[in-house]
């Protein structure tokens, strides 16, 4: 995998975007939002800076997955997660669950060195501890060793949950990308300025459109390079700048990005663009589907306007244009036929 030159002072050994950190957690946004029973407005600044604190104290070696497998390759990952992609639509889980499986399996690809054949294993395993942390009703065994056409026995998959939970010290709540995107979305979308018969649609679109452009994005190596919360924000700003919308300053003071940062300080920006502009992708084929839904705004198959070739043009305006003939004239060839028509 080849390393990106970015222009920051990033340290040896560290994530892209480690240096930079919010600068405000509140948004007078905040108190109109509707809340569940579990969030709580006058915790937002505490609970904001924990996940910073989270996630800069527990980042994995970005590069551990180069440095340790042998017999896994990065082609192998991207396999693996289209692979769960589909395993999770067909449980039907929620959002939170197919990131907390990612970052269990890159966690612990960074950091244990791997057996090509139990890469399905470890993401049953990791898919199966993610769902109970996050659904009321998880899959079984049962389920999971079906899916995956018998690849592995159920006792298998119970000594693998065993073995991640014991190699993570059963800490599995880090703040995933996922997290971090919710965040940034929901202080995004609260200063949209659309005309109200066009709300609905243009917050839809940008909600789903970052989203795909970062599960595009996760499928490559190059995201581990990169810290989660850089990971969010800039599959916020990639969605909001392809359907025309500003990165506000109110978006700087939550992500801690300008959208200098995002064009010429990082290369994530143009990665995610790519993806997103990559429609007929082979390898992405599983994410392609899922947001080509209407319930995910069809962000998928989303193509830019392109207007008419000039050639097309030049040739339309030199066509002579058709005469139209007055009535007169159509009634008196009409006539004449008729009385070559009746002549002897």
């Amino acid at each position: 995998m080849e390393v990106d030159t970015q222009t920051d002072t990033t340290p040896d050994g560290k994530h892209y975007g480690v240096l930079t950190i919010p600068q405000q957690f509140r948004f007078t946004a905040d108190e109109k939002f509707q809340r569940g029973i579990s969030e709580t407005y006058e915790y937002t600044d505490a609970i904001g800076s924990w996940h910073i604190r989270m996630e800069l104290d527990n980042l994995p070696d970005p590069r551990g997955f180069l440095n340790i497998q042998k017999d896994v390759k990065p082609r192998m990952r991207t396999i693996l997660f289209m692979w769960l992609v589909d395993v999770h639509r067909k449980f039907n889980g929620v959002e939170e669950v197919l990131w907390r499986t990612f970052e269990i399996i890159d966690r612990y690809l960074a950091s244990q060195a791997t057996r090509r054949k139990d890469l399905q294993l470890i993401a049953c395993a990791s898919l199966w501890i993610a769902s109970k942390y996050h659904e009321i009703y998880p899959p079984t065994a049962d389920d999971l060793v079906h899916v995956s056409d018998k690849a592995f026995k159920k006792t298998e998959l119970v000594k693998m949950e065993m073995r991640l939970c014991r190699h993570f010290s059963m800490k599995f709540s880090y703040p995933t990308a996922f997290d971090f995107l919710t965040r940034y979305t929901a202080i995004a979308l609260a200063s949209i300025q659309v005309p109200k018969s066009r709300e609905e649609k243009v917050k839809t679109r940008i909600r789903f459109l970052a989203m795909y452009g970062m599960e595009r994005m996760i499928m490559d190596m190059h995201s581990l390079l990169y810290k989660p919360s850089l990971l969010a924000a800039c599959s916020l700003f990639t969605a909001m700048s392809l359907i025309s919308h500003n990165w506000t300053t109110e978006m700087e003071q939550a992500t801690g990005y300008t959208e200098r940062d995002f064009r010429e300080k990082y290369e994530l920006y143009k990665k995610i663009k790519k993806q997103v502009m990559d429609f007929t992708s082979q390898a992405h084929g599983a994410v392609i589907r899922k947001y080509a839904t209407p319930e995910r705004g069809e962000v998928s198959s989303l193509r830019k306007k392109v207007p008419p070739r000039k050639s097309e043009d030049t040739a339309r305006a030199r066509r002579p244009k058709r005469t139209t003939r007055s009535p007169a004239n159509i009634k008196a060839r009409t006539s004449g036929k008729r009385r070559r028509k009746t002549s002897p």
